[in-house]
C-alpha cells in the first residue's frame, strides 16, 4: 500500500502494534514468555552510473532513503500446540529521488517518474508450533534453496503464503510450503511470481502466461555427521517452470586450530513445467579456507542447457556466483569467483571483503561469445561500545564490465541501527 503522508505509515505500523498487542497483554495467561519486539532504522543511498547504453536510455541511478522496520512477536501460548502472531510494518521514506535517476530500487519508483514521498507496507503471520515443527501462514521473509528473499535495499523482499517446517526429525529437517505473492524492496504492492530477465536468458513463453500466483515447494536436510549435510528441495512455479536442487557441504577443522577447510557442491536441474521452453542444468562448487580472521574462497558455476538459470523477481537465485548485480546465469556461461573476507582484530567491529567474478562462453544469439566480470568490495563498521552501540556504517561497491550491455558501476552508503523494545 503506497500512502502520501506519514500519518498513514504511522497508522499502518500502528495497526501491526495493535493486532499483536492482545496476546502481547495476556503473557501472564499462558504464553512462553519469549514475545519480542524490534525497530530498525536503515538511511540508504545509492549511485549506479551506466556506460555504453542507447541513446535515451537512462545513464544514472541516484537515490536516498530512510527506512523504518518494526517487527513484532506475540510469543507461543503454552501447552501441546502454540499459537502466535507476528507482525511487520515498514515506512520509506524519500529523501532524495528525481523521474531522471529513479529506479534505484529503493523507492517504489520507476525511470521517468516521481517516485511517493513516504511509502508504507507490512504484514501479518499466523504461527503453530509443536515441538519443534512450526506452520506459519501470512507474510514471511523466506530462505530456501528453491526460493528466497534478498535483504540488499532499503527494506527487506518478502512473500505471501504458507511454509511447514520440521527440524531435528532423527538427523533429517523437513519444510514444505505453497507462495502466492512477492512484495519487492521498495515496493508498494505485492505481485505475482515471475521470472527475473527472461529475455537474456533464451526464455520463451510461447505466447503463455508470464507470471503465476502459486510456487509449490518442499525439501529436506539430512545431517549424518556434525560437518557434513546433504540437502534436496523441489520447486514448482505453476505452468512456467520446475526445479530439483542437490547441495553437499561439509566443514572441518584444521591443525585443531583456528582453521577450517569447507567444501560445497550444488546440482541445479530447472525444466519447463507448461509453456515456456526452458532447459538448463547448473552445476557449481566452491572450496572456502578460514584462520583466525580471514577467509579465502574460490568457487566455479557451469551453465548447460538450452537456456539460462531462471530465478523469481530478483530473489535469491542459489548460486555461489550470484552476486550484487550479477548472477552469471545466461545460457552455457562458464564462471569462477574468488573472494577474500578480513575481520580487523585490531579494531573490532571493522571488516572488509572484496571479490572479483569472471564469466565468458556465453551464448548472446549475435554469433560472438559473451563475457562479463564484476568486482565487489564492501568496508563495515560496526560500533561496540558507547552512546552509538550497535550502529553500523557501511560502503559497497560494484564494478560490471560486459561485452553484451552496458558497463556499470555503483555505490551504496547504508547506516544501520537496530533498537530492542522487548
Amino acid at each position: 500500500m503506497a500512502v502520501n503522508n506519514p500519518g498513514s505509515c504511522l497508522s499502518l505500523c500502528m495497526a501491526v502494534v495493535c493486532a499483536l498487542a492482545a496476546p502481547v497483554a495476556l503473557a501472564g495467561e499462558g504464553l512462553a514468555g519469549d514475545a519480542s519486539a524490534s525497530l530498525q532504522a536503515r538511511n540508504f543511498y545509492l549511485n549506479r552510473a551506466f556506460d555504453r547504453v542507447p541513446p535515451g536510455a537512462q545513464q544514472k541511478r541516484d537515490e536516498w532513503a530512510q527506512g523504518f522496520m518494526l517487527r513484532l512477536h506475540s510469543g507461543y501460548t503454552g501447552g501441546p500446540i502454540g499459537f502466535a502472531i507476528e507482525g511487520y510494518g515498514a515506512t520509506a521514506i524519500k529523501l532524495d529521488s528525481t523521474p531522471a535517476h529513479a529506479g534505484s530500487g529503493l523507492l517504489d519508483s520507476h525511470y521517468g517518474e516521481r517516485a511517493p514521498a513516504v511509502a508504507a507496507e507490512g504484514y501479518l503471520t499466523a504461527k503453530a508450533r509443536s515441538g519443534k515443527t512450526t506452520l506459519a501462514v501470512g507474510g514471511m521473509e523466506l530462505q530456501t534453496p528453491v526460493l528466497g528473499s534478498v535483504d540488499i535495499f532499503l527494506l527487506p523482499q518478502w512473500f505471501e503464503g504458507s511454509l511447514l517446517r520440521a527440524q531435528g526429525v532423527g538427523k533429517f529437517d523437513f519444510e514444505a510450503g505453497v507462495i502466492h505473492r512477492i512484495n519487492q524492496s521498495g515496493a508498494s504492492d505485492s505481485d505475482d511470481l515471475s521470472i527475473t530477465g527472461p529475455a537474456a536468458l533464451n526464455i520463451d513463453f510461447a505466447d503463455g502466461p508470464r507470471s503465476s500466483d502459486r510456487f509449490s515447494l518442499i525439501g529436506t536436510t539430512f545431517r549424518p555427521l556434525p560437518p557434513l549435510s546433504l540437502s534436496y528441495h523441489y520447486g514448482q512455479l505453476d505452468n512456467l517452470y520446475r526445479q530439483q536442487v542437490f547441495n553437499a557441504a561439509g566443514w572441518w577443522p584444521v591443525d585443531g586450530r583456528a582453521r577450517a577447510l569447507g567444501v560445497e557442491a550444488r546440482y541445479l536441474d530447472t525444466g519447463s513445467q507448461g509453456v515456456t521452453n526452458i532447459d538448463n542444468r547448473a552445476w557449481a562448487a566452491r572450496f572456502s579456507y578460514h584462520f583466525d580472521h580471514l577467509k579465502l574462497s574460490a568457487s566455479y558455476q557451469d551453465m548447460s542447457g538450452s537456456t539460462g538459470y531462471p530465478y523469481i523477481n530478483s530473489s535469491n537465485a542459489y548460486l555461489f556466483n550470484f552476486v550484487e548485480l550479477n548472477a552469471f546465469n545466461h545460457k552455457d556461461e562458464q564462471s569462477w569467483q574468488l573472494r577474500f573476507d578480513y575481520d580487523f582484530a585490531g579494531l573490532p567491529g571493522l571488516s572488509f571483503m572484496t571479490r572479483y567474478v569472471s564469466g565468458d562462453s556465453i551464448d548472446v544469439g549475435t554469433g560472438i561469445e559473451g563475457r562479463e566480470w564484476e568486482r565487489d568490495s564492501d568496508l563495515q563498521y560496526v560500533f561496540k561500545q558507547g552512546l552509538l552501540r550497535n550502529v553500523s556504517l557501511r560502503w559497497r561497491n560494484a564494478t560490471v564490465r560486459k561485452n553484451f550491455g552496458p558497463d556499470v558501476d555503483e555505490h551504496r552508503v547504508i547506516i544501520n541501527y537496530t533498537i530492542d523494545l522487548l
